[in-house]
């Protein structure tokens, strides 16, 4: 019994140390608007793809996707996008071939790699391949809003 009082952490023994949850509402950062921004996302792997639609459809962003780097490409030439979330690792047509076919024609769209593949080799070689950011996965909700802050105004 005396190894498991010493072990617990000392607001545990001295309730007063603790705030009171009732009085401290937990801190929810809030959802921006996002509504104005149509959003590309190359992305073969459903659950990827069930995530960062919640994300993105909380804050009214309107989402496409496609599952591999050739549809990408056609989807690009057929549609103007605010931006392009692209998964590296794609059956058919992998994200740097893909965002080194959309520089050819629209060299001036945000490309983001959206991957799981965060070394600074790899995050040096998305660059040099054309991409404008990278954003790790799993994505994290928080983190996703940030790294979107600078699109939280329409564009004019």
């Amino acid at each position: 019994m005396r190894c498991l009082f010493s072990r617990l952490p000392r607001t545990a023994c001295h309730p007063e140390t603790m705030s009171d949850p009732i009085s401290t509402p937990p801190s929810t950062p809030e959802t921006p608007d996002m509504s104005h921004l149509r959003v590309l996302i190359a992305e073969d792997n459903e659950i990827n793809q069930l995530v960062v639609e919640a994300f993105l459809l909380d804050c009214g962003t309107q989402v496409t996707f496609v599952d591999n780097g050739a549809r990408l490409v056609e989807a690009v030439k057929s549609t103007q996008y605010d931006l392009i979330l692209c998964d590296i690792r794609m059956p058919v047509m992998g994200g740097i071939e893909a965002s080194t076919k959309i520089r050819e024609f629209n060299p001036d769209i945000p490309i983001w790699a959206f991957t799981a593949n965060v070394m600074q080799d790899d995050v040096r070689a998305y660059r040099e391949a054309g991409f404008t950011n990278v954003i790790s996965k799993p994505v994290e909700r928080l983190k996703l809003f940030e790294q979107l802050a600078g699109y939280s105004q329409p564009r004019s």
